[in-house]
């Protein structure tokens, strides 16, 4: 991972966007996440279902945002999980599934050591099950900052039918991951403040079938950050 840090101005304020793009595969697409990375300037961006393999996403990370630095994992039939990172981070772990549905990160920032990572969850609920226990067992520290589409939701009153809610031993599973994380994101239904980060802004672009990429981007509180 390589960064530009000619010109870097020194962030007070960690902001973290988490997005399903839907695929970053033409050319529209990638000029859109150009353009909000430009203006909105996140620290951190995790970006779902990018359908790019490694190379790819490579050559289109060169042209997003040539100062980042980035970890992806390359999705299976079509997914992918990437974590892009502002040069003022300083990555000193990493990791990924071969599945493609995980990328995770510890970091540095300005004095805080942070862990985040960013999933694509599978559709099924008994392979969602399997993968929230399989993150609480792969996750190798505590009190992780967490955000991607879960392809889920916890309550029935936070979807309009599109997903079916949680229950049994996949919200059993998901709880547990729950409570072993300090701040879950999702970034395809909850609009509220979670935990120790508040929803700021939403990236919301159209694609040619009217359908909407949306992400959420959330400032993170940390003791000893300007707000």
């Amino acid at each position: 991972m390589n960064h530009n840090t000619q010109d870097v101005q020194v962030p007070s304020r960690l902001v973290i966007t988490s997005w399903n793009v839907r695929g970053l595969n033409d050319q529209e697409r990638k000029l859109k996440v150009k353009d909000f990375v430009r203006k909105e300037k996140p620290l951190i961006l995790a970006l779902q279902e990018t359908k790019l393999t490694n190379n790819k996403m490579k050559l289109a990370a060169s042209s997003i945002m040539p100062s980042y630095s980035f970890i992806a994992s390359q999705g299976r039939g079509g997914g992918g999980t990437t974590l892009f990172f502002h040069p003022t981070i300083s990555v000193r772990e990493s990791g990924r599934l071969s599945d493609g549905n995980l990328t995770w990160a510890r970091e540095d920032f300005q004095g805080h050591s942070l862990h985040i990572a960013v999933v694509y969850s599978p559709h099924t609920p008994g392979l969602r099950a399997q993968f929230w226990k399989r993150l609480n067992q792969l996750l190798p520290f505590w009190k992780w900052i967490l955000v991607g589409d879960w392809n889920i939701v916890e309550r029935p009153e936070q979807t309009s039918g599109f997903r079916n809610h949680m229950a049994g031993v996949e919200e059993t599973n998901f709880r547990s991951l729950k409570h072993n994380s300090r701040s879950l994101m999702p970034s395809t239904w909850s609009r509220k403040e979670v935990d120790c980060a508040t929803l700021v802004t939403s990236p919301t672009v159209q694609n040619s079938v009217g359908r909407p990429w949306i992400g959420f981007t959330y400032l993170l509180t940390l003791p000893g950050l300007k707000p």
